[in-house]
């Protein structure tokens, strides 16, 4: 298969001289994590909400009067300069490959020096998923989410402060944190909802209950993981509480789908390689 088959096309691009608050809301309004950086048409570069997050802390309408002088105001300060790129006609498994082995989330895609689309972690995934359900039987490429989840999953209290969310965050090096009433799973919270809140400078009191997502989307551990990265494409997260009957036993992040799905892609037997 080749990449031309699974790439989105024409992506989202800005200049290196567009604002950070340009970025930042062609980001939340379009739901993409990865910028492409073009100049006169050609790829210089690729700026990720990361890149953002990390630069700005999401503060939006002027950062540099928020974090001094110095601070970057244009995405050619900030953007990753000479990135990964692929042609259209490069197999899929090259570019689960790259992916898997430099730990980035997108490669552009690029025919004769200009920028045609970008493959990222998500169009790997939706690969990996599309030939799980087309062939069934290939049970050890697909899991169950037992096999990846991270079982004893840190939590946070629904009634704890942002102070306390963050630090726990911090001190546990993690990117999700269900949130629960007393044992009952009533919600997640994120990394970037953390930084987002701080960003709108709300006080450190603010409790977990107000910047959650409630509800969340669930998953069982006997679910197989394709299933597992189904529902994620499907309601656009990336991480999913893993529960049993009303018990929480586990969180299955995107990292771990796409650690499983980029292997899986790369094996010479892995479904992108078997007979259809």
């Amino acid at each position: 298969m080749q990449v031309s088959s699974i790439l989105t096309p024409d992506p989202y691009s800005l200049s290196p001289e567009a604002g950070l608050d340009e970025a930042m809301n062609l980001m939340d309004q379009h739901d993409i994590r990865h910028l492409p950086v073009v100049a006169s048409g050609r790829l210089v570069g690729v700026v990720s909400n990361r890149d953002l997050l990390e630069a700005t802390g999401w503060k939006k309408n002027g950062v540099w009067r928020c974090c001094g002088p110095d601070a970057p105001k244009r995405l050619g300060e900030i953007m990753q300069t000479s990135p990964v790129t692929l042609a259209p006609g490069d197999s899929v498994v090259s570019a689960a490959v790259e992916m898997s082995l430099r730990r980035i989330g997108c490669l552009p895609v690029v025919e004769s020096g200009r920028l045609v689309g970008i493959v990222t972690e998500t169009d790997l995934m939706r690969a990996f998923v599309s030939c799980c359900e087309r062939n069934p039987a290939a049970g050890l490429t697909d899991p169950s989410v037992r096999a990846l989840m991270t079982s004893n999953a840190m939590t946070v209290q629904a009634d704890s402060t942002l102070e306390e969310a963050t630090a726990l965050c911090r001190s546990t090096c993690i990117r999700h944190l269900p949130v629960a009433e007393g044992e009952r799973l009533v919600g997640i919270l994120s990394d970037r909802s953390l930084r987002k809140a701080h960003g709108q400078h709300l006080p450190d009191a603010t409790v977990v209950r107000e910047l959650m997502a409630s509800d969340p989307v669930t998953v069982a551990p006997d679910a197989r993981v394709s299933v597992a990265a189904r529902r994620m494409l499907d309601y656009k997260i990336s991480a999913l509480p893993v529960v049993e009957g009303e018990r929480l036993v586990g969180i299955l992040t995107l990292t771990d789908l796409l650690d499983h799905c980029m292997g899986a892609l790369r094996e010479p037997d892995g479904p992108l390689t078997t007979p259809r």
